[in-house]
């Protein structure tokens, strides 16, 4: 597990109740695993990866297709469905009871899978929380896992994911 992840599921997602300084001062010290040097090798992997780009696009809407064909209809799963023509970064759930749950465990199984939607009020200078009310965005933050869709998630993941979604609720 990569040390921005572990940072993230240890701080940020079992408080729930986010103070960046926590956060701030392990990326500080860390600062070597969040901050990428330039170099001459990117190339061509970039390179790679955009005469790919129809490619990948077509991957993640597929992935996306057969995540909703699995857990469409499934009591307490909501899927936040893309606008025609988006595209699928991750695929995002709704878990209306146990979303935390149902995190962990499919962390503990080494699934890809985060919870990295933080409400707006996080964001809201302190002098303004009381007056500042943000019921769509603190609901999404509370609810919401998030699945793999790019070329890390495949077939087994895929419906070992769906598979232990569908178990679990």
């Amino acid at each position: 597990m990569g040390l921005q992840k572990e940072i993230y599921n240890k701080e940020f997602l079992v408080n729930q109740k986010v103070n960046p300084e926590p956060i701030s001062k392990i990326m500080k010290q860390n600062r070597e695993s969040y901050f990428v040097r330039w170099d001459d090798r990117y190339i061509e992997k970039l390179e790679i990866a955009l005469n790919d780009l129809r490619g990948n696009i077509l991957r993640r809407r597929l992935k996306a297709s057969y995540l909703i064909s699995r857990l469409s209809g499934i009591s307490g799963i909501d899927i936040i469905n893309h606008d025609h023509g988006d595209v699928y970064w991750r695929f995002n759930i709704l878990v209306t009871n146990g979303r935390n749950k149902m995190f962990l465990k499919l962390l503990d199984m080494h699934l890809l899978v985060s919870s990295w939607y933080p409400s707006v009020n996080n964001f809201v200078p302190l002098d303004y929380k009381e007056t500042v009310s943000t019921p769509n965005s603190n609901l999404i933050s509370n609810q919401i896992i998030n699945l793999w869709v790019n070329d890390e998630a495949d077939e087994y993941y895929l419906e070992t994911v769906c598979n232990e979604i569908i178990n679990i609720k």
